[in-house]
């Protein structure tokens, strides 16, 4: 079935992000495992109350699973890309709907957070399209072979 002009370049771009969040997500938590002590200690001096062991394990628990759950998203985005599959890059926008809009409740106005409001748009966006096509394949597949059944 003849794909729509672009579309592999979509289904790569977002294959291509997909992997590079995963990086990114273990690179983070190697950096926070790495220099968990002075964290632990900076917060520790921000927040005296705050014992530096408490503060250090809180650090680790709390990056494995935000690290986790970015790595896993992550891979739903690329195998939903890799397997051209419709739910699964649907249920990857929702996701990173809800990563968005919690990025813009949860982040305060710096120049990190109009790079990552910016990465999340075009993701958005690139995201919306591949599932516009993929849903157009869809409905092309179904118009050509309407009586198929399983045996």
């Amino acid at each position: 079935m003849e794909r729509p002009p672009g579309f592999l370049c979509k289904k790569y771009t977002i294959i291509f992000l997909t992997l590079l969040s995963i990086i990114i997500a273990l690179s983070t938590f190697v950096t926070v495992v790495v220099s968990d002590d002075e964290l632990a200690k900076k917060v520790h001096e921000q927040h005296p109350e705050i014992p530096v062991e408490y503060a250090k394990r809180t650090l680790i628990i709390v990056t494995s699973v935000m690290c986790s759950i970015a790595i896993a998203f992550s891979f739903i985005g690329m195998f939903g890309a890799l397997q051209e599959s419709y739910a699964l890059s649907v249920i990857y926008l929702t996701l990173t709907f809800i990563d968005f809009m919690t990025t813009m409740t949860m982040t305060d106005f710096r120049l990190f957070f109009w790079i990552n409001v910016t990465v999340h748009v075009i993701v958005l966006f690139i995201l919306a399209s591949f599932i516009m096509d993929l849903r157009n394949l869809m409905k092309r597949q179904h118009s050509i072979n309407p009586l198929d059944s399983v045996e």
